[in-house]
């Protein structure tokens, strides 16, 4: 269905929804980094206490950065290297980064994109994790340590490199992120920590589009023509006409919500016509972001595209909950993984978490496998602290055969992927 509507015209979204990989922004509360999990934890299990944790997969975005452009049509801010990259000395930790099988890092595509690209006013690149967004990410790994070392005690409170899997995404800024959540949540360490990344053309913790031509052109389509979102070209003519721009110009929700976002976490001049108009921006760059990467209109869901943009992290996910499950090797207890928005956004889609509500900056999405004293095994969903009813169920815990069953018609290996992926011949 998808692949028909692409090349009969009706077309859909994002030049670099993900190889420029978040394309898109996040929000700066500081609600979103203090807020404490353990007791909606704690509370939601009272009626299973049979039930003993296992494994736990966390999915985290990045801390706060440099936005990944400017805006003409406003006042342009100061990013200045020595200020806004300074402090946060308590976020550092020695760590290698390594490819996942072991051997040095590979090239790191996507960094050569920000580092290539025009540096911002003041003389910071784009797209780089602050001292502010290192600070976000380690409160979140003190967290972390607090409710899984301390309240439920799935880790022993002296850090053990076999407890542990560190994954990142490899850009700068998720590796950085997830360099501080370790410094939050396992501190003190002796020795340097390994952080696994992927070469660019097998990632799987975003929407691979660079690797994937038909994804790739049905974003490029939308981006071209937003109005194919429906009920959006009215609010891009309203902020067009705001913003001094032309009618036949194209105003991107995504990016504007990207360089507000990243100038609120910074406390730098945001205009008043678009700090007063913020809610409206979120709901229509939520919009871009449910066309784009799950392919839903008020009148369709396509399959495909959600499967596309989720299917080999879906894979990943319960692959490694299958491993925990049935004890195969010596499985870390808990996983973590630094990546983006654009992560997220298309996981909260297939489990029907996705509530138009953009992830904040060190959000973060968890899944736990528990198991009972028969050996049966349960897998909750958590975003963001909160309970997450997998569509089709009406709580956050479910057995793990129901997960898998949900999320099955979206999971994908790679090779499935690729095929998928491939243009079909005229």
């Amino acid at each position: 269905m998808f692949r028909k509507a692409l090349y009969a015209g009706t077309a859909s979204v994002t030049a670099s929804l993900c190889g420029i990989v978040a394309y898109c922004a996040d929000k700066a509360s500081s609600r979103r980094i203090v807020y404490d999990m353990t007791e909606d934890h704690i509370a939601s299990l009272e009626n299973h206490p049979d039930l003993e944790l296992k494994f736990v997969q966390v999915f985290f975005r990045h801390g706060a950065r440099t936005p990944l452009s400017e805006l003409k049509a406003i006042e342009p801010v100061e990013w200045k290297s020595d200020e806004v990259f300074s402090g946060a000395k308590h976020t550092y930790i020695d760590y290698e980064v390594k490819s996942l099988d072991g051997s040095p890092k590979p090239d790191a595509r996507v960094e050569k994109l920000y580092r290539n690209h025009k540096r911002l006013h003041g003389g910071a690149h784009i797209g780089q994790l602050t001292s502010v967004g290192m600070d976000h990410c380690y409160k979140l790994g003190q967290r972390l340590r607090q409710h899984y070392q301390y309240k439920v005690q799935l880790l022993p409170k002296t850090f053990n490199h076999q407890d542990f899997y560190f994954r990142s995404t490899n850009i700068v800024r998720t590796i950085e992120s997830l360099r501080c959540v370790v410094a939050g949540m396992c501190s003190p360490l002796k020795g340097p920590v390994d952080i696994f990344v992927s070469k660019s053309e097998e990632e799987v913790l975003y929407p691979n589009s660079h690797h994937c031509p038909i994804l790739r052109k049905f974003q490029v389509a939308l981006y071209k023509n937003l109005d194919l979102i429906p009920g959006m070209k009215p609010h891009r003519l309203e902020m067009q006409e705001l913003m001094g721009m032309s009618k036949e110009e194209q105003i991107d929700f995504v990016n504007i919500r990207d360089v507000v976002k990243a100038r609120e976490a910074h406390s730098l001049f945001i205009p008043d016509f678009l700090s007063s108009r913020m809610d409206h921006i979120d709901r229509q760059a939520c919009n871009v972001m449910t066309y784009a990467l799950g392919g839903r209109t008020e009148e369709n869901n396509d399959q495909d595209v959600l499967q596309m943009n989720a299917g080999n992290l879906m894979h990943l996910i319960t692959s490694n909950l299958d491993a925990a499950a049935n004890r195969k090797g010596k499985p870390a207890k808990l996983h973590l993984y630094s990546c983006h928005d654009t992560t997220l956004i298309p996981a909260l889609l297939v489990v029907d978490g996705w509530k138009d509500r953009w992830p904040d900056w060190a959000s973060d999405l968890i899944f736990e496998l528990y198991q009972d004293k028969k050996g049966q095994s349960y897998v909750r969903t958590l975003f963001i602290g909160e309970e997450v009813a997998l569509r089709g169920t009406k709580g956050g815990l479910v057995p793990l055969d129901k997960f898998k069953e949900v999320v099955k018609p979206f999971s994908l290996r790679f090779d499935e992927f690729e095929h998928l992926c491939q243009l079909p011949k005229h």
